[in-house]
């Protein structure tokens, strides 16, 4: 019947989220997180995902690195890598599962190496690595789906290399805040006033910082200019 028919497509929704669309418009690291926010037509959402870099390198003694590392709870692997000039060679493969240990690891390896080995991906960029091994460019249309706010699927919609394309339109507010003395002179200051577009807040400062959050929240903006 029509009703089963209805109830089948809605628990399928569950099991199987939407795929949703959006502009990337920024993309950081917090702790072991990938942190995306994602302009929609509506709204900015917030959503974080896993990433598990790599981290590559090339020395005479792969087998007595490896065994070091080992030593110091980080696991890896042996496999065979291409150089630039299209020639394979034995490698060892560091996959760094706690991000925030990414140049910990590195240094690491670099100390026991005596600086002598050649090491790959580890002067990258988190965020640059994580675009890069996604597919993904900053304003780029993107299609994604998540669950509880994780990231599970995505995947850029536009092409990194096309010359005609479309920005969203960004919503902007201008903010400035008045202290009592020059920020230039000592940070013992307290504060006076914020201007937030054309409205001002004064009083006591909780007061002004509650304001201040009201109106902020209110007006959501996706670029603030100070």
């Amino acid at each position: 019947s029509n009703k089963k028919i209805i109830k089948i497509f809605e628990s399928d929704s569950k099991i199987f989220p939407p795929k949703m669309e959006g502009t990337l418009i920024d993309c950081y690291r917090k702790g072991n997180k990938i942190i995306l926010w994602i302009k929609d037509k509506a709204k900015n959402i917030r959503l974080e995902d896993t990433f598990v870099p790599k981290i590559y390198v090339k020395s005479r003694g792969l087998l007595s690195l490896r065994k070091r590392l080992y030593a110091n709870g980080i696991s890896s692997d042996i496999v065979r890598k291409k150089s630039f000039f299209g020639n394979e060679a034995p490698a060892l493969e560091v996959k760094i599962y706690e991000i925030e240990k990414y140049r910990q690891i590195a240094t690491l390896i670099e100390k026991i190496e005596d600086y002598s080995a050649e090491i790959y991906n580890a002067d990258l960029k988190l965020e640059e690595y994580y675009l890069f091994e996604k597919g993904l460019f900053p304003l780029a249309k993107i299609q994604f789906e998540s669950k509880d706010s994780q990231i599970t699927e995505i995947k850029a919609l536009d092409d990194a290399d096309d010359t005609f394309y479309e920005l969203p339109e960004f919503s902007a507010c201008r903010l400035k805040a008045k202290t009592k003395d020059n920020l230039f002179k000592t940070l013992e200051t307290s504060l006076e006033k914020i201007f937030f577009n054309k409205e001002a807040f004064a009083g006591n400062e909780s007061d002004i910082l509650l304001q201040f959050k009201c109106a902020f929240e209110n007006s959501d903006p996706d670029v603030i200019w100070t």
